[in-house]
């Protein structure tokens, strides 16, 4: 593997901590997203196949994903819509915790003569938490219990008995447009990002423009950050009258349009970050 596609790898995992960890709250698995990603890498390669070549090119696909022929026709069926869901299954793959909660919500035996999820003993064979978790959990019952028991999913009551208070394993106090604001905001900025690297001439560069201190005085951050927040603010007023001006919106019954948005946002977290001269190793690098 050649030098700057190992340190490409190291760089990424950095970008992806934050994201897993917005994943793992959410109590989605990475076997779930892995399918994710993988189909988005299949449409990605689409959209970059030569001209002339059929979007269903599979072993074209193929060759620039890494992925085997027969994953590609799956994944081409998935997105037509034939043969296969994008769902997890209750007995595999997917969020342990999420299963387990799925499973006690949809099978008779863990629940009331009213359909709700019973009140279940923790220990025991037939009918008790145990038991859900050894069939649907793939995991020994007190790591899931004592999992689901810190993000408050269940409570333990008297007499060795546990009680659902939610149906999903987080529960996280976004909307839904909340969510969709925060992974559009994303998936420009890596938009704009990766263009500028594969346009490297600056007439062709999109604004990205990015100042850092690493080693701030905390007694001193909140002046920094109040101080780059009403400068910023100030001038975003002006932006938000100039992209709202009729003057460039395009007739309602145009094709020829494009998206153009501006976003800054201003970061804070403890400690420095890692710098590129500090990124750990490659695995099996000495």
């Amino acid at each position: 593997m050649g030098e700057q596609v190992q340190e490409l790898r190291a760089l990424v995992a950095i970008m992806l901590r934050p994201m897993a960890r917005l994943l793992q709250i959410a109590g989605i698995s990475c076997k779930d997203q892995n399918e994710e990603f993988r189909i988005a890498s299949v449409l990605v390669a689409q959209l970059s196949l030569p001209k002339g070549v059929g979007a269903k090119n599979v072993s074209l696909i193929s060759a620039r994903t890494g992925l085997t022929r027969r994953d590609v026709r799956k994944i081409l069926g998935i997105l037509a819509g034939v043969g296969g869901k994008r769902k997890s299954s209750a007995r595999r793959g997917g969020h342990r915790g999420q299963r387990v909660i799925d499973a006690w919500c949809y099978y008779s035996r863990f629940r009331d003569e009213y359909g709700n999820p019973k009140i279940l003993k923790i220990s025991g064979r037939r009918g008790s938490f145990a038991e859900l978790c050894r069939l649907y959990g793939g995991e020994q019952h007190p790591m899931i219990l004592k999992d689901l028991l810190n993000v408050k999913a269940v409570r333990a009551l008297p007499d060795d008995r546990l009680e659902l208070l939610r149906r999903d394993y987080a529960e996280i106090n976004l909307s839904k447009a909340g969510l969709a604001a925060l992974f559009e905001q994303l998936a420009e900025h890596f938009e704009t990002v990766v263009h500028n690297l594969t346009h490297p001439e600056a007439r062709d560069q999109l604004l990205c423009r990015r100042v850092v201190n690493f080693r701030v005085d905390a007694e001193k951050a909140k002046l920094l950050m109040n101080d780059a927040t009403d400068g910023v603010n100030s001038r975003f007023d002006h932006f938000r009258d100039q992209f709202g001006d009729p003057y460039y919106s395009a007739p309602q019954d145009s094709t020829e349009t494009k998206h153009v948005s501006l976003t800054a946002y201003l970061t804070v977290k403890e400690g420095s970050s890692l710098e590129l001269g500090e990124l750990p190793p490659p695995d099996g690098a000495k």
